[in-house]
């Protein structure tokens, strides 16, 4: 028996034991004992360093930055449902929208009673401020970027309406003003003047549950809201802890320093569950987002300068393996941005694509023979030898670069798995500076269009000062389509066809759920959730949790 077969047989039983004693398990199967709502104690998050975080609650890289700066911000208008359940909206009513009277005009009343942190009252001009500054400057939430060029004008009656005239109908503009946060207008107001730099140069003020004390790159302190308007927090405190590495996160939940992580892998949540019992409560929750992992090439340098590499790699790599040993119930196989459940995923480009026999063929088709005394292949005298870049002490990522190592060793290829830190990955993409790179795109699939312009032009690189993968139709077709909605599937179509044909990346898997671990001293942290096929746990909002007197921490 081989190393590789050996390596998946023993990560297909961990992973197969992972997910059962995670389904048995009482924490997981059933929500602890309710105990007596209580006030105080500390909530203490972990999260992986981000040299993106900041304070802006208007320019959203990360899913977990959006949801710490709601914490402080507060939710918007509106939020769509995520992992998070919603909490009250901000409005009370809607008093009129398109379809009634002029379809141009959405006039909404605010809810009474809601304040900020300074202690002022929102009111309509807040919201006017907060949409105006927005349409001069600006945002984004992952690949969603704000636009609202077709806001005419805005306008307050009394101090709690607010008028939107548009210059065109929009159906969906409701939608478009969720997730915004509103901050205060009087506070701000250098903003109008001075641009997203006001974040960096005034102290946060918004309505979230939480207040801000104190920031640095390596911790934040929030303590809680008393007057907020969906009741005052249980929590006294919430601290957020950032961690170089994934590695130093596991161990800072092993050691007690924090309540509150997610997990990268199903592997990596069996040995915390096997090592802390019934101290943690463990549970996945559906992931709002789309998390696909992916394989860049780097394709100005050789090997992957040459087609049939990039192909024949494709090939040789058994991606429903990597799902079954290190993904199993929690991920599938990825065939490009889009789910196989999306309506624009082009099924007929897609078949079964693990062929390492077919891949050996192409390659000697192609001119590479293998060297006896090195024991690779080359070309023209170059050896097919090259990097492959992953997150250092990622436990998931270190397993799919050594089970790509060795598959593609079955074909006389070296692959070198070098580890690198999370922050270092941005820049080494953004900088060409690598040779094949493992690499987790994420996007919200609302804004589908925004996700394939985004991964284009600034992940495979063709928008970058050095272009890593040129595509002159694709580039064409982008800007000819990019204002006319109707047209945007041509995109989604002429991307998949290339992406087969020229394999600028390879689409491993997608990540499917977030697996959450959690201090067992926390009550109602959850709630359960049913799509079409079961039940699912999603999280109540931070601020209704608690923990009962006698389990208190802090």
């Amino acid at each position: 028996m081989n190393e590789g077969t050996l390596l998946g047989n023993y990560f297909r039983i961990l992973c197969w034991l992972g997910i059962a004693a995670l389904a048995a398990s009482p924490l997981a199967g059933q929500p602890a004992a309710p105990g007596i709502e209580s006030y105080g104690d500390q909530l203490v998050i972990g999260v992986l360093k981000d040299k993106n975080f900041t304070l802006n609650p208007f320019q959203i890289y990360t899913p977990a930055q959006k949801e710490i700066l709601q914490l402080i911000f507060g939710y918007g208008l509106t939020k769509t449902p995520d992992k998070v359940l919603n909490p009250p909206d901000l409005i009370e009513r809607y008093l009129t929208t398109p379809g009634k009277n002029d379809p141009r005009v959405w006039r909404i009343l605010l809810d009474r009673n809601i304040s900020f942190h300074d202690g002022s009252n929102l009111r309509n001009v807040d919201v006017k401020f907060t949409f105006e500054m927005l349409k001069k400057y600006r945002g984004f939430i992952l690949n969603r970027r704000f636009d609202f060029d077709n806001i005419k004008s805005i306008s307050c009656s009394g101090d709690l309406e607010v008028r939107f005239e548009l210059f065109e109908p929009d159906e969906n503009f409701g939608a478009k003003l969720a997730d915004i946060p509103i901050v205060p207008g009087n506070y701000y107001q250098a903003a109008l003047r001075i641009g997203p730099r006001v974040f960096e140069e005034k102290e946060p003020v918004g309505m979230g549950p939480f207040i801000i004390e104190s920031f640095s790159q390596n911790m934040m302190n929030l303590r809680f809201h008393p007057h907020y308007y969906s009741g005052r927090p249980f929590l006294d405190r919430v601290k957020v802890l950032f961690f170089p590495d994934e590695q130093a996160l596991i161990d800072a939940l092993v050691n007690g320093q924090v309540d509150y992580i997610e997990f990268s892998d199903p592997t990596t949540l069996y040995r915390i569950r096997e090592l802390m019992g019934q101290r943690m409560a463990l549970f996945p929750v559906p992931r709002p987002e789309t998390k696909v992992y992916t394989m860049l090439f780097n394709l100005t340098r050789f090997p992957f300068s040459e087609p049939e590499v990039r192909q024949a790699v494709n090939l040789a790599l058994n991606r429903q393996d990597i799902v079954n040993r290190f993904m199993k119930d929690v991920g599938k196989v990825a065939n490009t941005l889009l789910p196989e459940s999306s309506p624009y995923y082009e099924r007929s480009l897609y078949r079964e694509e693990y062929d390492p026999q077919e891949a050996l063929t192409l390659m000697t088709g192609a001119g590479w023979r293998l060297n006896k005394q090195s024991g690779m292949l080359e070309k023209n005298g170059q050896p097919l030898s090259f990097n492959l870049y992953f997150t250092r002490h990622s436990h998931l990522e270190e397993n799919v670069a050594r089970a790509i190592k060795i598959y593609l060793a079955e074909l006389n290829m070296n692959v070198e798995p070098i580890p690198v830190a999370p922050d270092d990955k941005e820049t080494l993409v953004r900088q060409g500076a690598y040779q094949s790179l493992l690499f987790a795109y994420t996007y919200d699939p609302r804004y589908l269009f925004e996700a394939f312009d985004d991964f284009f032009f600034n992940i495979l690189g063709a928008g970058l000062e050095k272009p890593n993968y040129q595509n002159r139709y694709l580039n064409r077709l982008f800007s000819l389509v990019r204002e006319k909605a109707e047209l945007h599937r041509n995109i989604y179509q002429r991307f998949q066809t290339f992406a087969v044909r020229e394999n600028p990346a390879i689409f491993l898997f997608f990540d499917e759920r977030i697996l959450v671990g959690l201090n067992s001293r926390f009550r109602e942290f959850r709630a359960v959730h049913k799509d079409e096929r079961r039940f699912y746990y999603r999280m109540n909002p931070v601020e209704n949790w608690f923990v009962p007197k006698e389990l208190q921490k802090y």
